[in-house]
Formats: structure tokens, C-alpha cells, sequence
């Protein structure tokens, strides 16, 4: 049915954002020279509340995948430090902040 179809389409895009969520945090990592086994703590922020949405439903697989203990989703844009890294996601902003 028409509804079913149109349900998993958006569950692919919300799997397909959790993937750019963790590629992009994967390459904050990489541009901070952690090692690959460091643990993090990391705070996203993006204006589009789909990026907060989404890294709340797949936190514990961004964490797995990140070596992430903890996700910090701020409403308002976090100040910079050394390790704040911005990306382009597919239709919107994303800040990523390795704490």
C-alpha cells in the first residue's frame, strides 16, 4: 500500500542521515588526530531539527559506531573551540564539537 511504502521511504532517509551524522563525525575525528580507539563526547548541532531527531532515534548506534559516550543536541548554536568542525549534509548544516 501506498502508506506503507511512503513509511519506509522515510525510514531509509532518517538511516540515510544517521550515516552522514556518523561520516561526519568520522571526519571530525580525523581532523582532530584522535586515535581510532579514543573514546568522545560529542556535541551536534544543525538547524534542521530532522539532524536532532534523528541522532536521538540512532543514539546508541552513532555512539557504537563513533566511540561516542555521550550526545549533546543543543537548540542554540554552541560556542567554537579547537575541535568544532562544520559539515554540509545532504539538505542541511551540521556542527559537530569533540568534547
Amino acid at each position: 500500500t501506498l502508506s506503507s511504502s511512503s513509511a519506509a521511504s522515510d525510514v531509509y532517509k532518517r538511516q540515510g542521515i544517521a550515516r552522514d551524522i556518523i561520516r561526519a563525525i568520522q571526519q571530525s575525528r580525523k581532523s582532530a588526530d584522535l586515535d581510532v580507539s579514543d573514546k568522545i563526547s560529542l556535541t551536534l548541532f544543525s538547524e534542521d531539527s530532522r539532524v536532532s531527531q534523528v541522532t536521538q532515534s540512532f543514539e546508541n548506534y552513532i555512539k557504537e559506531q563513533v566511540l561516542a559516550d555521550e550526545i549533546k543536541c543543543p537548540k542554540n548554536s554552541p560556542e567554537k573551540s579547537d575541535k568544532y568542525f562544520e559539515h554540509k549534509l545532504e539538505n542541511s548544516d551540521l556542527v559537530v564539537i569533540i568534547n
